[in-house]
C-alpha cells in the first residue's frame, strides 16, 4: 500500500476521534471520516492523511480523483504544502483524464508562484493553457505564465507564449488580444533592437489599428517615431541630440567648454521618424486628448513626439556652420556676415523655443522639464557657438598675440552677456518646475550643469561629502522577489 513518508511522521497527531479509526475503512466509515474532518477545528493535515488511506484500499476505483484531489486540499489547508504538491502530482498520473485532473495542475502552479518559483509556475501555466485550452481560465492561466516569464527575464518563452495566445484566443478575446501584441513591445525595447520595435508595432497597427485602442494607437506612432528618430543618428546622442562632443585642442576663448559637432542624420529615417510622430500627433489631436485608455501615456507620447519635431528643426539650423567671430582686424564684409549669422542663429532658436513652450501647455510631468531644459539650452548653443569656435588664424601670429587674442574674446564676451542671461534664467525656471513637479530626471540635471557651468560662483558643482564605501563585503545570496 502506498504512502508518503512525509505525512506518516504527521498520524501521531490525530484526534482522538481519527486515532480510533479502523486501518481499512467501508464507504460508511469513511463517509463518517468525511463528516468529522468538515467540522471546524479538524486536524486537516490527518484528515488528509485518512483520505490517502482511504484512497490506499482501491486505488483504481473511478471516484478515488475525488478523494485524492480532497486530500490535496486538506494538506493544503493544513500549511503542508509538499505533501499538498504530491497529491495533486498522484492524482493528475492516475486519472489523467478526470475533470479535477486540470485543478490540481492550477494548483500546482499557484504553489510555485507563492514560493517565487515562477520559472515552474510558468511551465505548468503554459501546460494547463494548452493541455486544457476548453477551460473558461486558459486564456488567463497563459497570461500569468507570460508575466512570469517576464518577471524572470525569460523573453524567448514569453514571446512565445504571447504568440499562442493572440493565437488561440485572439478571435474570442480581441482586446486581451491586443494587449498582449502590444505588450511585447517592451521586450524588445529592453534588448534595445529597434528594428524588431518598429516591425512590432507596424504590425500591430496593420492588425488591430483603433480596436486595440486609440491610447495604444498614439502611442504606438510615437514608439515607431522614437525608434526611428534615435536609429537615424550614427553615433549614440547627447542629451537627444545627434552630436559629438569634443574637447578642444586648439586656442579658444573657452578652452575649458566642451565643443559638440554636429552629426548629420540618415535622411530617409527622419523622413520616416517625423511621419510617424505628425500621425501620434493628428490622432491625439483629433480626439482632443480624449483617447480612453491610458491617456496619462498617451498624452507623455504625445508630448514626447512635439518635443522630437521641434528637436528636428533645431539640429537642421546646428549643421549650419558660424563664421569666424570678432576679430579686431577683419574685414566689413567679414564682420557683417558674423552678425548676420548671429542674427539668424537668434531668429532660429527664438522659433524653436516658441515649439518648445507650446509642449509645456500639453502638462505632462516628463516632458515639461524636458521643454524647459531645450527652452534654455537653445540660447546657451548660441554662447557656447561664440566661445568655443577656433580662433582666427590671424590672432595667433605676430606681436601682442595675447591681447589682440583678449580684445577678440571679450567681444564675444560683450555679445554673449545678454544671451548667458537669459540662459541662466532658463535654467533656474527648469529647476524650479523639477523642484514644484519632484522629477529629477536627465532633463533636470542637464539645467544643473548648465548653471555650474554659466555661474560656477553661484551655483558651485554639488560633490558628494563621504567617499564612495571600500570597506563592504560581497552579495553571497540575494532575496528572491516577493
Amino acid at each position: 500500500m502506498l504512502r508518503f513518508g512525509l505525512v506518516a511522521a504527521l498520524l501521531g497527531s490525530l484526534t482522538p476521534a481519527l486515532a480510533d479509526a479502523p486501518a481499512t475503512l467501508t464507504p460508511v466509515e469513511f463517509a463518517v471520516v468525511r463528516q468529522e474532518c468538515e467540522q471546524v477545528g479538524a486536524d486537516l493535515v490527518a484528515c488528509a492523511q485518512r483520505f490517502i488511506d482511504y484512497y490506499n484500499q482501491a486505488p483504481t476505483e473511478p471516484t478515488m480523483d475525488e478523494v485524492l484531489y480532497n486530500a490535496g486540499v486538506m494538506f493544503d489547508a493544513g500549511k503542508s504544502r509538499s505533501a499538498a504538491m504530491q497529491t495533486f502530482a498522484l492524482l493528475r498520473r492516475s486519472f489523467p483524464r478526470s475533470k479535477l485532473a486540470p485543478r490540481a495542475l492550477a494548483r500546482q502552479a499557484r504553489f510555485y508562484a507563492d514560493v517565487a518559483m515562477y520559472d515552474r509556475a510558468a511551465a505548468l501555466l503554459e501546460e494547463y493553457a494548452k493541455k486544457y485550452a476548453g477551460e473558461k481560465d486558459a486564456y488567463a492561466a497563459i497570461s500569468d505564465a507570460v508575466y512570469y516569464r517576464k518577471a524572470i527575464g525569460d523573453d524567448d518563452n514569453a514571446i512565445e507564449d504571447t504568440k499562442y495566445f493572440i493565437k488561440v484566443y485572439g478571435t474570442k478575446q480581441p482586446r486581451e488580444a491586443a494587449n498582449a501584441h502590444f505588450s511585447l513591445t517592451a521586450i524588445y525595447e529592453k534588448r534595445g533592437d529597434s528594428d524588431s520595435v518598429v516591425k512590432h508595432l507596424r504590425e500591430y497597427i496593420r492588425q488591430y489599428g483603433s480596436r486595440g485602442g486609440d491610447d495604444r494607437l498614439v502611442i504606438a506612432y510615437a514608439k515607431i517615431g522614437q525608434a526611428l528618430w534615435e536609429r537615424s543618428c550614427p553615433v549614440k546622442q547627447v542629451d537627444g541630440a545627434c552630436v559629438r562632443v569634443e574637447r578642444p585642442r586648439t586656442p579658444r576663448c573657452e578652452a575649458s567648454w566642451p565643443v559638440t559637432q554636429p552629426v548629420r542624420r540618415d535622411p530617409r529615417q527622419v523622413e520616416e521618424a517625423l511621419a510617424a510622430f505628425a500621425m501620434a500627433n493628428k490622432l491625439y489631436e483629433k480626439f482632443g486628448g480624449s483617447v480612453g485608455g491610458d491617456e496619462a501615456g498617451a498624452r507623455y507620447y504625445h508630448a514626447t513626439a512635439k518635443l522630437a519635431t521641434a528637436d528636428a528643426a533645431v539640429e537642421a539650423q546646428r549643421l549650419v556652420v558660424p563664421p569666424v567671430g570678432i576679430s579686431g582686424r577683419q574685414s566689413l564684409a567679414a564682420q557683417k556676415k558674423f552678425d548676420t549669422w548671429v542674427i539668424d542663429e537668434t531668429r532660429v532658436r527664438q522659433q524653436a523655443i516658441a515649439s518648445y513652450e507650446q509642449i509645456l501647455s500639453i502638462k505632462d510631468a516628463a516632458t515639461s522639464i524636458a521643454a524647459a531644459a531645450r527652452i534654455a539650452r537653445e540660447t546657451d548653443d548660441i554662447v557656447i557657438s561664440l566661445m568655443t569656435q577656433e580662433l582666427p588664424a590671424e590672432l595667433l601670429k605676430g606681436t601682442n598675440r595675447e591681447a589682440r587674442i583678449k580684445a577678440h574674446c571679450d567681444g564675444h564676451k560683450v555679445l554673449r552677456a545678454p544671451l548667458q542671461g537669459r540662459a541662466i534664467e532658463g535654467y533656474q525656471v527648469c529647476l524650479a518646475k523639477a523642484t514644484e513637479l519632484g522629477w529629477f530626471d536627465d532633463a533636470a540635471r542637464r539645467c544643473e550643469r548648465g548653471l555650474v557651468r554659466l555661474q560656477p560662483e553661484v551655483f558651485p558643482p554639488l560633490r558628494e561629502v563621504s567617499s564612495r564605501a571600500v570597506h563592504v563585503t560581497a552579495v553571497l545570496a540575494l532575496e528572491p522577489p516577493l
